[in-house]
């Protein structure tokens, strides 16, 4: 945490512990301003201090009073017609359409801003200043409060859904601003609601239908409509019995505690600091947890605190010596801490579920799904306080109705497996969803209200401020890598994509989502393949390709890329993921345009002397064309700077220029290397890295532009995925620094029409426990970012039939995504895995690390599966996944044409 805001010196930690903590939030405020803008970060602290904080504390004490005191309505009454104020909130997702189809004068936040609080201001005044004002009257005066907060919500809440999106690595940190803003607010507005008590007083219809049906489509999907379910049950199961509570306490009557006007506010003054401590705690130790975790703690807690009322209305504070001033005091402080941390993960939660281009209006639904839940819990409340006849007078089944709300609490922990397990920074919603919008045909203008716009985040501050932050997450940065210099090679350190993360899923969901992806990728390179055959094929082999009928993009799936490294460009570091099917090196570089997260500053091409754009009439920039990677120069002549775009198959794209700078690689400075210079990136799920390194066989790669340094050679040891493992990436054709086991043997690379960027080998049998499995040859793909073998069914089928035979003696299992040959291993002591070997031309064999051969899907070896999945067609390419790939070097030797494999354990050399 100190890191993450500015370097902080350790004396100043020890000596002023009191000076840190006053300006530990000023540091975080701060970096938020830097991240989010100044203007966004005032907008929230203003909306929620004063109208969810100040007026909202200040509108239920005065509210209470007034049903209670004014119009003297029975408490059941009061609790039945707070149903009616809750309906403004019910209604949130028609004041989510409206302001994202409504556009007034081109504003879709502004005005709606503007009428709220004309709304709510006019209806206050009218029952703090009216005497004898009906009750029908008051009701609608209190909706139309009510309407004016909830309006003002779904603004602020738009803005701020909208940002999670971008920045989802942020989400946290602005529920924690919105949370102590309202805190804050309510601590001002409780302090002083004593005091004042007495002084209460037709294109537009195709886009809502868009907008409504995106908002459909998205909660159809399980992982949206699962916790938005638990959400609901979690208010609605917590029935509210506050009004007979307040009605009871403030009762002069003996032996009822008989609170004053004074001592209620104050009371709730102090609830309000301890709602501040409870957003402390949670943005301080509770934001990194799983979502599943926190919410059943939290629930759990919150069921167990509600002890606490049933102790004071049963008195049996009293009989315990406690005072009821002190009991009550401690009773709130409890509750609302518990509540804060019950409630600040489902509002991350509620974030993370909004589609873009239509978020106001889903975080509206959400909200509306949770007003519709408080309702329910109201309505039940004044069911429950008039069953058991609960009156002004009257409590003496009250304790029944918290007794009842307590079991009631308990119960939602039922309900907590439709909580995904989750991190609370990761991304939930389909990328599907997150990279088109349901209403795609909405104007996409970007209004100029400065409450949304942001200012670039990475723009360095006059005062050094952003440089000294800039400083601090280097050093908390646990992506950069280490690399050196070795008998003429350089090594990069490889580490596992996930390494950063600590597990939040059970092993079925991990498993389910790395397979999923695999598969998206497996087909994604399918297309790539097809579409490079279409293009440079003979007629022949293109009349085959185009029998996939696949339409032409360039670009894999990127969510299984796992491993990174860090490299050195310009003058900084960028860590990157390392992908063998790529073929152009790009990072994001400033200022930026849209950037998804990452530890590492931007590219500051402006701080770089060595930087220079890359013209139109360059060899560099027809090579872009040559790789099926989209180029624009325009008709304005051949020194314009050439830019690229790339599109990947999970809808993520970067575009920019492409660029020249130094590359440094440990001891080795490559001058003018060829990369994109990214200013518009979006949806790759990069997990705060830089970008990615393209070491693919074509021109503009890694690997082709240090031919004169490396020889267009290298080499990976790719590590397992835990957290203390490395590997290495080797660049140069030095074998001296490898640690192989076995004698390094070398296939020779297949030609192909499809060739790419791609690493072709002839695979001419596979041998299983030593029998050999009979297939026709055929081609395959050596790639890093695939996980699992795919074999074209021709050969799986034989894979297949082998390995059921071998391993008869284990019962087979029900399939598990696309792993169909699965087995139940449990019971045996010891498991014999048959031996796995890759034979390609000339006789080549590569054996499979054992560790390699079968796949756990489930943790108590029940659903054990055979690590390769088939293809959809014999007109597919195999592909040899980096799960086979274990404990092995694998050297890619572009020169001399030949891909060779030695048995290594993985480390950093």
């Amino acid at each position: 945490m100190l890191e993450e805001y500015g370097a902080v010196d350790a004396d100043e930690l020890v000596g002023g512990g009191l000076l840190w903590v006053v300006l530990e939030p000023v540091r975080w405020l701060r970096m938020l301003c830097r991240e989010l803008g100044t203007t966004f970060v005032a907008g929230v602290v203003l909306v929620y201090g004063l109208s969810q904080g100040f007026a909202s504390s200040f509108y239920r004490v005065a509210s209470d009073y007034y049903w209670k005191d004014v119009q003297q309505l029975q408490p059941a009454t009061v609790q039945f017609l707070s149903v009616f104020f809750f309906i403004p909130w019910v209604l949130k997702p028609l004041w989510g359409v409206m302001t994202d189809v409504f556009p007034v004068r081109g504003y879709r936040r502004r005005p709606y801003f503007l009428f709220s609080g004309i709304l709510g201001t006019t209806s206050t005044a009218v029952v703090a200043m009216v005497t004898g004002l009906p009750v029908t009257s008051a009701v609608l005066c209190f909706v139309g409060i009510s309407t004016g907060v909830a309006i003002a919500d779904v603004t602020i809440d738009a803005c701020i859904a909208k940002n999670s999106i971008d920045k989802p690595a942020l989400a946290p940190d602005m529920q924690s601003l919105c949370a102590f803003s309202s805190s804050l607010g309510a601590l001002v507005g409780y302090a002083t609601s004593g005091m004042f008590i007495h002084h209460l007083g037709a294109q537009v219809l195709n886009k809502v239908s868009m907008a409504v049906k995106g908002m459909l489509q998205t909660i159809k999907y399980p992982v949206v409509w699962k916790p938005s379910l638990y959400m609901f049950l979690s208010l609605a199961l917590s029935i509210s019995t506050h009004e007979g509570q307040f009605y009871w306490y403030t009762n002069k009557t003996a032996p009822n505690p008989g609170f004053s006007q004074e001592f209620v506010g104050l009371v709730h003054a102090v609830g309000a600091v301890a709602s501040m401590v409870g957003v402390l705690i949670y943005h301080k130790y509770l934001k990194n947890y799983p979502f599943r975790s926190i919410l059943f703690y939290a629930q759990l807690l919150y069921g167990v605190s509600g002890l606490l009322d049933l102790t004071f209305v049963l008195r049996w504070n009293l009989a315990l010596g406690v005072p009821d001033a002190v009991f009550v005091t401690l009773e709130e402080c409890v509750s609302r801490v518990v509540s804060r941390v019950r409630l600040m993960p489902m509002m991350v939660l509620s974030t993370k579920l909004c589609p873009s281009g239509v978020e106001g209006t889903f975080f509206a639904l959400l909200m509306c799904i949770d007003s519709v839940g408080m309702l329910t819990s109201k309505a039940a409340g004044a069911a429950v306080l008039r069953a058991l006849h609960v009156t002004r007078t009257d409590f003496g089944s009250l304790w029944l109705a918290v007794l009842l709300r307590n079991m009631l609490r308990l119960a939602t922990l039922a309900f907590i497996f439709l909580v995904p397990t989750a991190d609370q920074t990761d991304v939930l919603v389909p990328r599907e969803l997150l990279d088109s919008s349901p209403v795609a045909m909405v104007d996409e203008e970007e209004e100029r209200l400065q409450l949304v716009k942001l200012a670039s985040p990475h723009t360095d501050d006059d005062d050094g401020v952003s440089r000294r932050s800039r400083r601090a997450l280097q050093q908390k940065n646990r992506h950069h890598l280490r690399s050196k210099a070795v008998s003429g090679a350089t090594v990069l350190e490889l580490k596992h994509h996930s390494f950063s993360s600590a597990p939040s899923k059970s092993r079925a969901e991990e498993v389910d989502g790395i397979l999923s992806s695999d598969a998206a990728r497996v087909s994604s390179l399918q297309r790539r393949i097809d579409n490079y055959r279409l293009i440079r094929s003979s007629p022949e082999e293109a009349a085959i390709a185009s029998k996939a009928q696949v339409p032409v993009t360039s670009g894999a799936k990127l969510r299984t890329l796992n491993y990174v490294a860090t490299i050195g460009l310009g003058g900084g570091e960028a860590t990157v993921i390392v992908d063998t099917a790529s073929e152009l090196t790009w990072v994001q570089c400033s200022p930026c345009d849209s950037c998804h997260f990452q530890e590492d500053p931007l590219f500051d091409p402006s701080s770089s002397p060595s930087y220079a754009a890359v013209p139109c009439n360059s060899p560099s920039c027809d090579a872009l064309l040559q790789q099926a990677t989209g180029t624009s120069c325009g008709g304005g002549g051949d020194q314009l700077p050439c830019s690229y775009a790339l599109s990947y198959r999970d809808g993520s794209y970067s575009r920019g220029a492409l660029a020249r700078d130094t590359l440094r690689l440990a001891g080795e400075a490559v001058d003018g290397f060829v990369f994109g210079c990214g200013t518009s990136n979006q949806g790759a799920p990069f997990g705060g890295t830089s970008g990615l390194m393209g070491l693919g066989r074509s021109q503009l790669s890694l690997v082709s532009q240090t031919m004169p340094q490396f020889g267009g050679v290298f080499s990976y040891c790719l590590p397992p995925k835990d957290a203390a493992s490395s590997g290495s990436l080797v660049l140069g054709d030095d074998a001296s620094v490898y640690r192989n086991s076995t004698p390094i043997v070398y296939a020779s690379m297949a030609s192909d029409p499809a060739q790419g960027p791609f690493y072709f080998l002839n695979l001419t049998g596979i041998t299983i426990g030593g029998q050999e499995v009979e297939f026709a040859a055929g081609k395959v793909i050596v790639d890093s970012g695939t996980v699992i073998t795919s074999l074209v069914p021709s050969v799986y089928d034989a894979v297949k039939a082998e390995f059921v035979d071998q391993l008869a003696e284990y019962p087979p299992a029900p399939g598990f995504s696309i792993l169909d040959t699965c087995f139940n291993m449990t019971g045996f002591s010891e498991v014999q895995v048959p031996s796995l070997k890759l034979v390609f031309d000339a006789g080549v064999e590569v054996e499979v690390d054992s560790s390699g051969v079968l796949y756990s899907v489930s943790s108590d070896s029940s659903q054990v599966c055979l690590a390769m999945a088939a293809l959809k067609s014999d007109y597919d390419t195999s592909i040899i996944g980096n799960y086979q790939q274990k404990n092995l070097r694998v050297i890619f030797d572009t020169s001399g044409s030949q891909v060779g494999f030695a048995q290594e354990t993985c480390d950093y050399i």
